[in-house]
């Protein structure tokens, strides 16, 4: 429904978005500390689970790794997939599953988009379940490590809750986290960045932010460099550019801005 919202109404999303951080601003020293006594507590509940996991990890002479896709726009984890595929220790599948934050034919259009996409690769793929649609869980799949591909809630409890509660759950930014805006909060401090196990930095700065935003300062957190751009710089056996020829080299600027380029609030 945000997200909807959002699309077709931007100028109220706007004003909503103020109004909800003035209600948030306004919130008493009782009310914060009662909001942060909840989420400590989820964070318990997740800790308190995880050398059960980590220890059911341990044993397995084969990982299943499960890799939870909401868009296709913001799949960034190709040379991830593609590694554990050829390695023989590890058995990745993709799981599509659906955004509730938009209406049912939109879900179903996107979640379609993405089966094409990985039914063309000959990769495992399952259609995350929906009210209609009787896909699969996580609870059913029974993964041992979980890639979440995004930190909002835009998907169902099964997907997101379920998620970082009962399985190793890691998390790649699907961007290069070169931007901040609202103090930093929603990009680096949301329960989700502090309940999951791993989350891998594209960059220092990314993670020195963790460090200092995060509830639990950046703990779950490995500077890893970003997946997204490394098939941008690794040699290929094809050096065909993919640029139209030209008669000298120049500078090529890609503009492409996010989505969000006409909510104020947002970068």
């Amino acid at each position: 429904m945000k997200e909807k919202l959002r699309r077709d109404h931007p100028g109220l999303f706007s004003v909503l978005r103020r109004i909800n951080g003035l209600r948030l601003a306004a919130l008493t020293p009782i009310q914060r500390a009662r909001r942060q006594a909840q989420r400590r507590l989820m964070y318990r509940r997740v800790f308190r689970r995880r050398p059960q996991l980590l220890a059911q990890l341990r044993e397995r002479s084969v990982v299943r790794v499960a890799f939870v896709i909401i868009h296709r726009a913001v799949w960034k984890l190709d040379i991830v997939f593609q590694t554990m595929l050829a390695d023989p220790r590890f058995e990745p599948f993709i799981v599509i599953a659906p955004d509730v934050s938009n209406d049912a034919a939109w879900t179903a259009n996107e979640q379609d988009r993405c089966l094409t996409f990985f039914a063309e690769r000959n990769w495992p793929v399952h259609v995350g379940a929906t009210d209609s649609n009787g896909g699969a869980t996580l609870s059913e799949l029974q993964p041992d490590v979980v890639f979440l591909t995004n930190p909002h809630r835009l998907t169902t409890s099964a997907f997101y809750d379920v998620a970082l509660e009962n399985f190793l759950t890691c998390y790649v930014p699907y961007s290069m986290d070169v931007s901040q805006y609202g103090d930093s909060q929603t990009q680096y401090n949301l329960p989700f960045h502090n309940a999951i196990w791993q989350i891998f930095a594209p960059h220092q700065v990314s993670r020195d932010t963790f460090a200092k935003v995060q509830d639990i300062g950046g703990r779950n957190v490995v500077l890893a460099g970003y997946p997204g751009i490394e098939p941008l710089v690794a040699t290929t056996e094809d050096p065909t550019s993919a640029w139209k020829p030209q008669g000298r080299n120049k500078l090529k600027i890609i503009w492409a801005p996010h989505h969000t380029i006409d909510v104020p609030e947002l970068p």
